[in-house]
């Protein structure tokens, strides 16, 4: 019966009337290739599926007490005080003399040496190459325009910010207070915790709002003022209030003005068609055994020939390459040999491109006395980063003694600061601070000091925490609440995982990755039989 139920509310079977209709019920039915027996067990099997599935989520319950340590743990927030040692600042250090400075060259010949070069040949071919001129005649033009019309009228946008609420009366409070004079971010900021820069959503147009938040947001939105609110609206587990921060209008453009821009675009998707056409063609002479030269001549393709380029695209003059084309291919090319097999490649933008490399020129390490200033300048910036790592030892011991962090500063020719207060599950993901410096801090306890080496490479920073504090979830319900529903997701998907396994197992299922592997990866070329 339930599936009888689920059947006749769906909308593809009914009439205009939106009644079911057992006439296009069959009519779609057998255009689908299945009779209503087969179908209607099909949906039997998904209630089945659904009912399992349902039933193993309802066991996903989150202790409360497990949530609320990791919230706090997330939204722990921490401030620090730091000591710059630059080794740019350690500059009394004697010179080397002129037997440790060749050692040092000695050691580091990699360093001093010229790069390699490659003598390389590069057929490319994309879209352009292949767009030609084409007749239209204005009966296909229209239609193509008439297909294209959302490409030459864009539709009124409006800049947004938005305010989610978890209550009617919050949301009503909101609309109240702004529209009596309020500054909304302000407002929002107050009722929900969120920044400015959370609160905002750029520019929207009315399909986007309708997709995202409903067709009663949409309409609101788009029938509210420039710096008008919305009243609120309600979705399936909050309300919102949103505030029209800009309104840019829409342009149309009719098909006379469209037609340069039409016949540009008709031409491009021509031209795809006709590469992938010449693209068969090269990868068959490919098969075929045809050289690159040989490939050049066949498909009217020009040859780029290219002697001793840097896998960077510099040219022994110390230059770059004339032929800049080339340049997103040249990682691909150091990585050939020469007596690889030629191989069709696919970069973006639907371009491919065959490479091949007619000579390698290893690096060249030059006589000492031509690089010797370059080589004493590297031995003093070693020199100096060294010593800089001696010295953050020492004003670590010095300020887990007592020494302030301000008086090591002095002290270093460094400088001291208090970081602003950065919480946990922002800093890394957000990138606020350096990977190192965010780890240090939030691994150290309150008062803990630690050194790290500066992201720039200018020497080491002294970090000491100052302040370390918890929030509490009663404090923001709204982000508790988010917190609580993507973990219970996480459960759920391990119970699913959990299932699966157990189903393999029990089943006796086997998988057979290579061919996995093979479907997926069109670049294997993996020989199986599906049976």
């Amino acid at each position: 019966m339930w599936a009888c139920y689920l059947i006749r509310e769906m909308d593809a079977f009914k009439d205009l009337n939106g009644n079911f209709s057992e006439f296009t019920y069959k009519q779609r039915l057998a255009i689908a290739g299945m009779n209503a027996e087969q179908f209607e067990d099909r949906i039997r099997l998904d209630i089945g599926r659904t009912q399992l599935i349902e039933a193993f989520a309802d066991t996903a319950l989150l202790p409360a007490a497990l949530v609320e340590v990791l919230y706090a743990y997330r939204k722990e927030s921490r401030r620090a005080e730091i000591a710059t040692i630059p080794a740019s600042a350690i500059t009394n250090i004697e010179a080397p003399t002129p037997e440790a400075l060749k050692a040092y060259y000695q050691a580091n010949l990699n360093m001093f040496a010229s790069p390699e070069y490659r003598n390389l040949s590069f057929l490319i071919v994309s879209p352009e190459d292949y767009a030609g001129d084409i007749e239209l005649s204005e009966e296909e033009l229209r239609e193509e325009y008439e297909s294209r019309y959302e490409d030459f009228n864009i539709g009124e946008a409006r800049g947004l910010e938005v305010a989610i609420l978890r209550s009617e009366d919050q949301a009503g409070q909101l609309y109240q207070r702004v529209a009596a004079g309020e500054d909304f971010a302000a407002v929002a900021a107050e009722l929900t915790g969120f920044t400015p820069e959370e609160l905002s959503l750029g520019e929207k147009n009315h399909s986007e709002i309708s997709n995202e938040y409903g067709n009663v947001a949409a309409e609101r939105v788009f029938a509210a003022p420039l710096d008008g609110v919305t009243e609120p609206t309600q979705s399936l587990n909050s309300w919102q209030v949103f505030h029209v921060t800009s309104i840019t209008p829409g342009t149309e453009k009719s098909f006379e003005d469209s037609l340069e821009e039409l016949r540009a675009l008709v031409a491009a998707d021509r031209g795809i068609d006709n590469l992938y056409n010449a693209v068969a063609v090269i990868d068959n002479d490919i098969i075929s055994g045809f050289d690159i030269e040989q490939i050049s001549t066949s498909s009217g393709q020009p040859l780029i020939t290219l002697e001793a380029v840097s896998a960077q695209g510099g040219s022994r003059d110390g230059g770059l390459i004339a032929e800049t084309k080339v340049l997103p291919y040249l990682a691909r090319a150091f990585t050939l040999q020469e007596d690889d097999p030629i191989e069709l490649y696919e970069a973006e933008d639907d371009i491919f491109y065959i490479i091949k490399v007619n000579g390698i020129i290893p690096p060249v390490p030059p006589p000492f006395e031509e690089v010797e200033n370059q080589v004493r300048q590297s031995w003093f910036a070693v020199e100096q980063l060294r010593l800089a790592g001696i010295y953050a030892n020492q004003a670590l011991a010095a300020a887990e003694g007592g020494t302030s962090l301000e008086e090591i500063a002095a002290r270093y020719g460094g400088i001291f600061f208090e970081t602003d207060s950065y919480r946990r599950d922002r800093v890394f993901t957000q990138r606020e601070l350096a990977p190192g410096i965010a780890r240090l801090m939030f691994g150290l306890e309150e008062g803990g000091i630690g050194i790290e080496q500066d992201a720039r490479g200018d020497g080491y920073l002294v970090i000491k925490v100052t302040e370390i504090k918890s929030q509490d979830p009663a404090q923001d319900q709204f982000e508790f609440q988010a917190l609580v529903t993507r973990l219970q997701g996480e459960m759920q998907t391990d119970i699913f995982i959990q299932l699966q396994a157990a189903i393999q197992r029990n089943m006796d299922i086997s998988i057979n990755r290579s061919l996995i592997d093979n479907l997926y990866d069109p670049d294997r070329q993996v020989a199986f039989s599906p049976f």
